[in-house]
C-alpha cells in the first residue's frame, strides 16, 4: 500500500495500529478534528476546533445515542483559469461520531458556531423519581 505523506501523513499510523491490533493512535488525522467532551453537573459540553469551517458545512445529528458531527466544505470560489501547482483547499470532509453517555437526554442537544469553535451543550435526562401513592380508605 502507498501512502502520499503530503496530503494524509497519519494513514499509515493508522493502518500500523489496524495490522497490529491496537487501539487507534491518539494523533488527529488530516481528515478528522479533535474534540473535548467533558461532564457538568447539569449535563454534557463538546467542544471543537474548527477554523474555516462555516455554519451551512457542519452538520451535528443524533441517532439513538451516537452524535455525529460532519464537515463537508468545498473550496466554491475556485477560478478555472488559475494554473495550481499545489492545490489542497478544494474540498474537506471529516466526521466523528461520539456514543453519549446513558444518562444523556438525545432530545435536549443545542449547537453554537462562533469563532471556530463548535460548542454542543446536551442535557442530562430527568431521573426517574419515586412515586408514591395514595391509599384509599374504603
Amino acid at each position: 500500500m502507498r501512502y502520499e505523506l503530503t496530503t494524509r501523513p497519519f494513514d499509515f499510523f493508522e493502518e500500523l495500529d489496524k495490522m497490529m491490533n491496537f487501539a487507534p493512535s491518539k494523533v488527529v488525522n488530516a481528515r478528522s478534528f479533535a474534540i473535548d467532551f467533558e461532564e457538568a453537573e447539569n449535563g454534557f459540553l463538546l467542544t471543537a476546533d474548527l477554523p474555516g469551517v462555516n455554519e451551512k458545512d457542519l452538520e451535528v445529528s443524533v441517532e439513538k445515542d451516537v452524535m455525529k458531527i460532519s464537515i463537508n466544505s468545498k473550496n466554491e470560489k475556485e477560478k478555472k483559469e488559475k494554473n495550481y501547482l499545489v492545490k489542497e483547499r478544494s474540498e474537506f470532509r471529516a466526521e466523528r461520531r461520539i456514543r453519549l453517555p446513558e444518562n444523556a437526554s438525545s432530545e435536549d442537544i443545542e449547537a453554537e458556531l462562533k469563532n471556530g469553535i463548535l460548542t454542543v451543550s446536551i442535557k442530562k435526562k430527568e431521573e426517574t423519581k419515586p412515586k408514591t401513592i395514595t391509599i384509599k380508605s374504603a
